[in-house]
């Protein structure tokens, strides 16, 4: 009997976006001993049409004809990729050394389970060669984008612009598609004038351009759209221009005090235009994104103490911004809602008002000169337009950090209402401080740091004050101590000594005493007497 060989094999048909609402992409998606492959089928089911556990597309029970057919079509599909699985299964086994070369495994999945892409003849390879890359690259994005975000409409007319190019160059094809071609279109979009420039394309513009290109050339590689043997490693093409200068960061500035005050008193508006103007204002005195604005409109805060508490946007972060008046004025006028938040795409909304904000700044006669610096290709050029021209919502959120500075809130401050974590953000980017300003400033720092020196000094000199006084109080109270004890000590050495001299004669008179008692025992009288005293002297016995 030959030698059984297991394999550890499991094999699924997966949903592209399971909870999608449109028709998605079903991919087989084949593991074996941990190795996972996976094809697109090139059939779609709508999700709530597709039975996960026995892995088909349902069919009758209240689905209409024409997506029984469609779902017929794919069951029929699914079912062929089963079949060719079962035959790669079956030539593993009886070919076991090749279960170590993974790259050979993989070649032989997409040649048996689809051998459209497998070019071996002339016929096939003519018929790969044929492939156009705008078509291919349609279908990527209808499978793996939703078209409804304005960033996939904008993909879509960057890549169609690109093929248009390739077109040009060489041919539309994916065997045109290569780091070559890559190189060259965007050294073309470099050197290309614009609406914006008659040099070329600004840098941040470029990259945005080839950003799209590449999403969809790595999005194509990975699910095979592209042949295995055209242009390897196309998918990491590396953008070639350098960044030299932060063309945003330069483009951007703040409004000053007066000239919110003349966009916010302008009369000459009606309507969304209306709404757009005040909702920019609200900006300035809230300091918030025009994403987390819109969470505001839609009552998602909290209200404590004078202030709404709320989760910004962008980074999730509690920021509490403080109530002015005029936020109190704005909100009672817009109390019943605008009507700027009856748009159901927020994309939609933020267009709108960064166009219709430049509209009303140039009508309102916000004309001031900025210079800025723009990058294009590896060069940049000083620009000089009016203010009106780059304005857009989160100018406001510049602008309420800028005047804030300019009142003297500390960074520790702004970070609370606007939701940043440290000084980094508000240095680089949104404090657009003039050298007056800054001079202002320095101006008002010194002369704090003179009047707290000022009062430290007349404090200290008052300590010091103190602290001699209490010192000379306390020295001369130990020198009255001092003399007390030694009146004390010296009267308790007279004392000592007349008790030292009356215990010296006590001493002596008993040495006296007992000498002339010693006298009389043994003569009967004392030494110099006259005889005439008599003492009864006392006998042994007696003492006894």
């Amino acid at each position: 009997m030959d030698r059984q060989i297991f394999l550890d094999w499991q094999v699924h048909f997966n949903l592209r976006k399971p909870n999608s609402r449109k028709a998605t992409l079903i991919y087989a998606v084949v593991t074996l001993d941990g190795q996972q492959m996976k094809i697109n089928t090139g059939v779609k089911v709508y999700a709530s049409q597709w039975d996960k556990d026995k892995q088909i597309a349902r069919m009758g029970g209240g689905i209409n004809n024409l997506d029984c057919i469609n779902n017929g079509i794919v069951n029929k599909k699914i079912m062929e990729i089963a079949v060719q699985i079962e035959r790669l299964k079956r030539y593993l086994c009886d070919n076991v050394e090749l279960l170590t070369d993974e790259a050979k495994v993989k070649s032989l999945f997409i040649e048996f389970v689809k051998p459209t892409f497998k070019r071996k003849t002339m016929k096939s390879q003519k018929k790969a060669e044929a492939l156009k890359a705008l078509k291919v690259f349609s279908e990527v994005i209808s499978n793996h984008w939703d078209y409804e975000k304005q960033g996939t409409r904008q993909k879509i007319a960057t890549v169609r612009e690109f093929c248009k190019w390739l077109e040009r160059n060489g041919g539309d094809t994916l065997e045109n598609v290569s780091k070559r071609t890559l190189a060259l279109y965007e050294g073309y979009l470099n050197t290309t004038p614009t609406t914006r420039s008659n040099i070329g394309a600004e840098y941040k513009t470029v990259k945005t351009k080839i950003g799209h290109i590449m999403s969809v050339i790595r999005k194509a590689r990975e699910f095979d759209y592209f042949p295995n043997d055209i242009n390897v490693g196309v998918e990491n093409y590396k953008f070639q221009t350098k960044k030299i200068k932060d063309d945003d960061l330069s483009r951007s500035f703040a409004l000053t005090d007066k000239e919110v005050e003349r966009l916010y008193n302008y009369q000459g508006l009606t309507g969304i235009d209306m709404e757009i103007r005040d909702l920019f204002v609200l900006q300035c005195e809230m300091g918030q994104r025009i994403s987390t604005m819109l969470l505001w409109l839609k009552g998602e805060f909290q209200e404590y103490n004078g202030f709404f508490d709320m989760i910004s946007t962008k980074i999730p972060r509690g920021v509490s911004i403080p109530i002015t008046e005029r936020i109190e004025e704005i909100r009672e006028k817009y109390k019943e809602g605008m009507v700027l938040m009856d748009k159901e795409n927020e994309n939609t909304i933020v267009n709108i008002i960064d166009r219709t904000i430049k509209r009303i700044a140039k009508a309102v006669g916000l004309n001031r000169l900025h210079t800025y610096q723009r990058q294009i290709g590896d060069k940049t050029y000083d620009c000089t337009e009016p203010i009106c021209d780059l304005m857009r919502s989160h100018i406001a959120r510049h602008t309420f950090i800028t005047q804030r500075l300019r009142e003297g809130w500390t960074k520790d401050d702004i970070k609370i209402v606007t939701g940043h974590d440290d000084d980094a953000m508000i240095d680089s980017v949104y404090a657009h401080l003039s050298k007056e300003d800054k001079k202002q400033q320095l101006t008002k720092r010194i002369n704090k740091v003179e009047e707290a020196n000022k009062s430290s000094n007349a404090t200290n000199v008052e300590i010091v004050r103190s602290d001699s006084q209490i010192l000379i109080d306390e020295i001369e109270k130990l020198a009255v101590d001092i003399n007390e004890k030694d009146k004390t000590i010296s009267k308790k050495d007279k004392e000592y000594q007349q008790l030292s001299d009356i215990h010296t004669i006590i001493k002596q008179h008993d040495e006296y005493s007992t000498r002339r008692l010693d006298e009389i025992i043994e003569y009967g009288n004392l030494s110099g007497s006259d005889g005439d005293l008599e003492f009864d002297i006392p006998t042994q016995d007696d003492l006894v």
